[in-house]
């Protein structure tokens, strides 16, 4: 489980295929995490990867050709910031809200408007993904936790401040850029109970 505060910005250093259906991520970052243990889940942009070696300043994972279909990976450039967020302990401070690191879809970003203390920005969504969105909600857009301050049946806006702008890469998004978007996983489990529920049945 994942919070959506992200903890470190990495740079993509390389994404090959090692062996069939079998991909490598190494990320390049600026250390400092000395308890990694390999295993340990890591919030990539969002999407929960199994760390698989690390040294001091770089991290690698690999991918299965599931993560590979689900995630925008595939078309990130070298160098390109990345999200980074370890797994939260149990019984820590839940400072943005509950995340799996599963990928459900993507957002695309529709416009970009700075404000005097905030930039705002418009995505637009799969309509599949509404019901699981509310006005003042939280959403997680490259595993950051957000909040939805306006929202349509098919775009919502999210007003970033200043210090999410220095500590993640929603800062370099401009109009046509597309996110890794994960929904509300309470409204998930209120919609799958309820369908199960001897009423409807």
């Amino acid at each position: 489980m994942f919070t959506g505060i992200i903890e470190k910005l990495g740079q993509l250093e390389t994404l090959a295929e090692t062996r069939k259906d079998l991909w490598e991520i190494t990320i390049g970052y600026d250390g400092g995490w000395n308890d990694l243990e390999i295993g340990e889940s890591i919030a990539v942009n969002g999407a929960c990867l199994t760390l698989t070696s690390f040294d001091a300043q770089s991290l690698s994972m690999q991918l299965s050709p599931e993560t590979m279909l689900k995630t925008l990976f595939g078309a990130i450039q070298p160098n390109a910031g990345l999200n980074l967020e370890r797994a939260m302990k149990l019984g820590g401070r839940l400072g943005g809200h509950l995340l799996q690191g599963h990928v459900e879809g993507f957002a695309e970003v529709l416009a970009v408007n700075d404000q005097k203390d905030c930039r705002e920005i418009t995505f637009g969504f799969s309509r599949e993904h509404r019901p699981y969105m509310i006005e003042k909600g939280s959403v997680g857009l490259n595993g950051v936790s957000l909040t939805i301050c306006d929202l349509a049946n098919d775009s919502f806006k999210v007003a970033l401040i200043p210090a999410t702008l220095s500590a993640t890469n929603l800062k370099s998004l401009s109009c046509g850029d597309k996110v890794h978007l994960e929904t509300d996983m309470i409204a998930k489990y209120i919609e799958s109970i309820t369908k199960q529920s001897p009423q409807n049945n």
